[in-house]
């Protein structure tokens, strides 16, 4: 409850990334968005992520 409460907070400075809907979870969105924009500093590393998507996003 806790990160899902962060995520949709987050989800106001990276709207691009639908956490205010999908609060960081594996959503079809969200994939499609880590694999269009990277990741931020607040992605889990500890998750099974392709090579491309561990790049980091430049703003």
């Amino acid at each position: 409850v806790a990160r899902d409460a962060l995520m949709v907070d987050l989800a106001q400075q990276y709207h691009d990334y639908g956490w205010d809907r999908n609060k960081g979870y594996g959503s079809a969105t969200h994939r499609e968005s880590l694999s269009t924009l990277g990741v931020t500093e607040y992605h889990r590393r500890s998750w099974n992520l392709v090579p491309q998507q561990l790049q980091p996003r430049l703003l």
